[in-house]
């Protein structure tokens, strides 16, 4: 539960941090995207054969709300100095 919370904390302060940047929100989309795809490729190079489907899922699991968590950060962060 603790590492739930500070992983939503976390992302919540990326998303503010981005907005004091003067990040868009498409901006910020792509950013996690990149993440995805990179974590990924690390997982491709860690499994010879391809990571098991299961691992995707489970990733997939793990950063949705993290995706969530930072989006909101940033529009809050950005509807409160706008």
């Amino acid at each position: 539960r603790d590492s739930t919370d500070l992983l939503h904390t976390i992302a919540l302060r990326h998303g503010a941090q981005r907005a004091r940047f003067g990040w868009t929100e498409e901006a910020l989309r792509r950013e996690l995207e990149i993440l995805r795809e990179e974590i990924a490729a690390a997982l491709r190079r860690h499994y010879e054969a391809g990571a098991p489907p299961e691992v995707s899922a489970v990733l997939d699991r793990i950063l949705s709300p993290v995706d969530a968590a930072s989006l909101r950060g940033l529009r809050s962060t950005a509807a409160a100095s706008g």
